[in-house]
């Protein structure tokens, strides 16, 4: 059980800082959008980013998922009935592009915001 706890403490933190995670917050907070729906709105998107960035990693993780990966993720949260449309919560392209552009740094905002907007 200790360790189990020390894990839960100490784990999150890097994959809490993964670009995903970042823009879901960066949204979450704003609009009362809860982490688990963010992630489902930007996972695929930002899977598809990355693909560009890291093309090996990527056709790993697609060949263990019996294909594209970032398709693999977005059918999987359709068939659970989750969202995966930021319009859906009433954000608009003014909204994200403030939301890019407060988070913009390791990533250029016009790339975050192409992440946002193809997930709207």
């Amino acid at each position: 059980n200790q360790l189990a706890a020390w894990f839960s403490f100490t784990l999150p933190g890097a994959s809490a800082s993964g670009l995903s995670h970042m823009m879901g917050k960066q949204i979450g907070a704003r609009y009362g959008i809860p982490h688990g729906v963010t992630s489902c709105l930007l996972l695929p998107h930002v899977m598809r980013y990355m693909a560009r960035q890291m093309p090996d990693r990527m056709a790993i993780l697609s060949e263990a998922m019996g294909g594209d990966a970032p398709d693999r993720v977005r059918e999987l949260i359709g068939s659970l009935g989750l969202p995966q449309h930021i319009a859906t919560y009433g954000i608009g392209e003014s909204e994200l592009r403030r939301a890019a552009g407060e988070l913009a740094g390791k990533y250029p905002a016009e790339d975050l915001l192409a992440i946002y907007l193809a997930a709207v």
